[in-house]
């Protein structure tokens, strides 16, 4: 848009007639008629409300000589360019030289990229027709197998998917020679390999895996309830240790030890274990619960190895457990109710309710039994000519020292005890 005022001399249509500004007295202008020279007064309000709304627009003065101006320049550039392009062409022997349009889009190419010979290189991949050129029936059919066939839980391969198009593509086409239509044509197999390759991850995992796939893939990590004071929130599970145990007498391995344990949310500090060859059950749990709540004074003088007191006792406020049965069992709601302690469960399909004691085992693996002779990892034994029961030389009381000497002397154990006025206790 040329920038123009309202003043004297200025040519401009208004209502398809040719006006001419005379004369400007304050905010109203006298406006002459080209035509029939009549003189008309507008004021600068009513102008500016005619120019946006398109009934008035400019005619600059200069505007007929600069468009001559601009045609002389044109033939001159193109005057002087096309002998110079033509003898350049023979020269070179171009029978289809460029005109001068194309030349100065090369130069100004081949300028912006500081002089990259590069830019020059013709661009021929982004020419043509890049339009489907795969019928709308076809690509309706394609998506009706990927949703029917390929998105479901028995997770057929493309190729299975490429066979079963075609097989709807052929019934689509006896259907429609029957009704005298055209016939569909069957799509090239990278079709089908690019249609899949274009379907949203997450929907393609909920579909041939499960939204619970999805969700444990995909969904954002959530951190689970944060306390504010050290056994506030105690957590307990059970794991089965990966380690041979042997006989103290007969040196004969005896089998796996099974472990549960209570780690604070708080402090992370493991308050309480019970290890045994006893089937998960509400007594490893009640036994687990009663190791955390007593004082462990016993260390110094059953573990002389154990250099740190294991100052970690008391009764928790809320006990977290998972969805087994032994933790419904009538013995262990019946113990926590009488010791006040809340009991949580883990709401389904989330782990990081129990967090703490979760990477607690980890830790028994990686950092305690990872190593030792009898340990049990699945990669190692696989691989290698290894056999755990053969190697194992620890026995369970050798366990139960290796873990407390981990617990009290590699952790960080906090001085805390919640002291309620139970057991006979008084205010």
């Amino acid at each position: 848009m040329t920038r123009v005022r309202f003043q004297e001399g200025i040519h401009l249509w208004l209502h398809n007639r040719e006006y001419i500004i005379q004369e400007k007295t304050g905010n109203q202008f006298k406006l002459l008629e080209k035509s029939t020279s009549q003189i008309n007064s507008l004021s600068e309000k009513e102008l500016v409300q005619y120019f946006f709304t398109g009934q008035l627009t400019f005619q600059n003065s200069d505007e007929t000589e600069t468009k001559a101006e601009a045609k002389q320049k044109k033939y001159v550039l193109t005057s002087s360019l096309t002998p110079v392009i033509q003898q350049i062409a023979e020269k070179i022997e171009d029978k289809h030289p460029p005109s001068y349009i194309t030349l100065y889009r090369w130069v100004k190419e081949y300028r912006h990229s500081g002089g990259n010979i590069r830019s020059l290189i013709p661009q021929h991949q982004a020419k043509g027709n890049f339009k489907p050129k795969i019928a709308p029936e076809v690509y309706q059919l394609i998506k009706e197998v990927i949703n029917e066939v390929y998105l479901t839980p028995e997770r057929p391969n493309i190729a299975s998917i490429y066979d079963v198009v075609i097989c709807r593509i052929l019934a689509e086409n006896n259907l429609r020679k029957s009704n005298r239509q055209a016939t569909l044509s069957i799509p090239h197999r990278s079709t089908i390999y690019r249609q899949i390759q274009q379907l949203d991850t997450i929907e393609k995992i909920v579909g041939r895996y499960g939204k619970r796939t999805a969700s444990l893939m995909y969904d954002p990590v959530q951190e689970g309830p944060r306390p504010s004071r050290p056994l506030e929130r105690v957590e307990i599970d059970h794991t089965l240790l990966p380690f041979f145990v042997v006989d103290t007498d007969t040196r004969m391995p005896i089998g796996t030890p099974s472990l549960t344990s209570a780690v604070d949310k708080y402090s992370g500090v493991i308050v309480g274990y019970y290890l045994s060859f006893e089937p998960f059950s509400s007594l490893s749990v009640m036994q687990c619960l009663l190791h955390t709540i007593h004082p462990k004074d016993y260390v110094k003088n059953k573990f002389p190895s154990v250099t740190k007191d294991w100052n970690a006792y008391g009764i928790m406020e809320i006990l977290v457990v998972d969805n087994g049965k032994e933790f419904y069992s009538q013995h262990f709601q019946d113990a926590c109710q009488q010791l006040g302690i809340s009991i949580q469960y883990t709401p389904p399909y989330m782990p990081w309710y129990k967090s703490s004691v979760e990477r607690t085992f980890s830790s028994y693996n990686t950092q305690l039994l990872q190593g030792q002779p009898g340990a049990l990892f699945q990669e190692f034994t696989s691989q290698y000519d290894y056999d755990p029961k053969k190697n194992a030389v620890v026995s369970l009381e050798a366990l139960q020292e290796m873990i407390h000497i981990f617990i009290v002397d590699r952790s960080i154990i906090l001085n805390f005890v919640r002291l309620e006025p139970k057991y006979g206790q008084k205010e």
